[in-house]
């Protein structure tokens, strides 16, 4: 870090390691050791585990030393997804330790729509849809990125999936787009329409165009006597990457022929298509 700082000036770090807290006692001392050095005049974004909200501490001595951005893989916030999972807490406990880490961090939410659990589930898409968009409203969370579940080599999903004859051969969806924005395998509980689409539907009802009209209102209104500058700035810097992130996604759509990707998904699905 020192190197980094007064060799190179760098100010804004990125730590790939998806579970900072792992060692927790280690990484509270790396940045009490950076907050004696460099106070807060470093930008840090981590990567973390939700259940690290319970710990004060870490929270405290992670914001005294400039960590600005916290990114938290969600997965599901759908109650059984969750009890499928064994993950041993539920939507509302997620919600709880959210609004936690909303006061000291900015929030990047992470998601996974349409995980194959090895139970069917019986809910349908739009309550699916209806589920994540209350989450994200009621946890308060800054940004999201939601992707497709991606049956990587090696893992229990693939294995499993593979053997029910649902992952869509190479010549029809190829490495290369195993990056979450593409469906892999066939959706038992959706179509293949809903299951392509609805992840990125999820991100442009995020990432709307009326962003740009809610940075102007925030100019122009008294918020930030009424509720405070800290809260003001927040709402208006929410408002601008929101409409950022709706331009990113539109340029995203338009650069992807979605359409013939989905058709070939269907030829296959319905035998029309010979990949081999």
């Amino acid at each position: 870090m020192n190197w980094l700082v007064e060799t190179r000036g760098a100010r804004k770090f990125f730590i790939v390691d998806d579970r900072l807290e792992e060692n927790l006692e280690g990484t509270i001392q790396f940045f009490r050791l950076i907050h004696e050095k460099y106070g807060d005049s470093l930008d840090f974004s981590v990567q973390i585990r939700l259940e690290a909200a319970k710990k004060q501490e870490f929270l405290e001595v992670m914001k005294k030393a400039g960590v600005s951005m916290v990114c938290v893989g969600y997965e599901s916030p759908i109650d059984e997804d969750l009890k499928a999972m064994r993950k041993g807490y539920l939507s509302r406990h997620m919600v709880e330790w959210t609004r936690i880490l909303r006061r000291y961090f900015w929030v990047h939410g992470m998601f996974i729509f349409g995980y194959p659990n090895e139970r069917r589930s019986e809910i349908s898409v739009s309550e699916m849809t209806g589920r994540f968009k209350t989450f994200i409203r009621e946890a308060q969370i800054s940004t999201i990125q939601v992707l497709h579940p991606v049956p990587i080599v090696g893992t229990d999903l693939r294995k499993r999936i593979s053997g029910e004859g649902r992952i869509f051969p190479l010549t029809l969806v190829p490495w290369s787009m195993y990056d979450g924005n593409y469906a892999c395998f066939r959706p038992e509980n959706m179509s293949l329409k809903e299951f392509q689409e609805t992840p990125i539907k999820l991100m442009r009802w995020f990432y709307g165009p009326l962003g740009l009209l809610k940075i102007a209102l925030r100019w122009l209104s008294f918020y930030r006597l009424l509720r405070g500058v800290g809260h003001w700035r927040y709402g208006w810097l929410r408002e601008a990457v929101r409409y950022y992130g709706h331009r990113v996604v539109t340029r995203w759509q338009k650069r992807q022929d979605s359409k013939s990707f989905l058709s070939k998904l269907e030829n296959y699905k319905t035998g029309k298509m010979d990949t081999e």
